[in-house]
């Protein structure tokens, strides 16, 4: 299949996160939040891919014990809260090996705890497999690697050979993370318009041979604003 016969497709996951304080009784402060999400589904050729996560209930629990999955939760967001939130890549059966890539935006990043048992987002994204390239001018973008194959630092140059990435197969499913934590002292007042987004994308890799080349094909089919809006934030 010649470079003229690239097959794209993207999908986007919107978490929108609104914290608001609520009421203030002898020092206790509660916060109350709301999330939705949307999951867009593109096929095109012999690839196709969707997003889902886990149903919980506002607490951040699991429904149904996981068997349940939707593209939208909310969450009541608290200090110290944990929160179930398990977005995951799904690729139909059939499906050609692709590059797999992800830009995220976490505007909570500030507010969330960081500690060996409760890890950020960025942390569960590398320890799953995903590399943030570097010398990408803004966003968080990320490729699938495969678990284990994440460098120290999380990082993977953009001129890697495409030997370097772990391609996606029809039939199998590439979770980004499992969970999110918020810090026991902080203020979730000035978050009230946060959001966490996702976009994933998946192209062929025939004729693609560096992880540039696949980037750079995607930005060219895609609106390169909308790929770079998870810039400005860490994870």
């Amino acid at each position: 299949m010649t470079a003229k016969k690239k097959i794209l497709i993207g999908l986007s996951a919107i978490v929108a996160v609104a914290a608001i304080v609520a009421a203030s009784v002898a020092g206790t402060v509660a916060y109350l939040a709301a999330s939705s999400s949307v999951t867009n589904v593109f096929t095109v050729g012999n690839i196709a891919i969707h997003m889902d996560e886990s149903a919980v209930n506002p607490n951040g629990t699991l429904l149904d014990g996981g068997a349940t999955r939707r593209d939208t939760n909310t969450y009541n967001l608290v200090p110290d809260g944990e929160y179930v939130k398990d977005p995951t890549i799904h690729v139909q059966e059939g499906s050609e090996a692709a590059y797999l890539f992800i830009t995220v935006k976490n505007d909570i990043a500030p507010i969330a705890a960081n500690d060996v048992d409760k890890p950020t987002i960025a942390a569960q994204l590398a320890a799953n497999g995903w590399a943030k390239i570097a010398q990408v001018p803004a966003g968080n973008v990320y490729v699938y690697v495969g678990a284990g194959n994440v460098a120290a630092g999380g990082e993977l140059d953009i001129n890697s050979p495409k030997s370097a990435v772990e391609f996606s197969q029809g039939g199998q499913s590439y979770q980004l993370f499992e969970k999110f934590y918020i810090g026991h002292d902080v203020d979730c007042t000035p978050y009230g318009a946060a959001k966490i987004i996702i976009n994933g994308f998946a192209i062929q890799d025939t004729g693609l041979e560096t992880v540039k080349d696949a980037w750079e094909a995607i930005v060219a089919k895609f609106d390169y604003l909308n790929l770079t809006e998870g810039g400005g934030s860490g994870l």
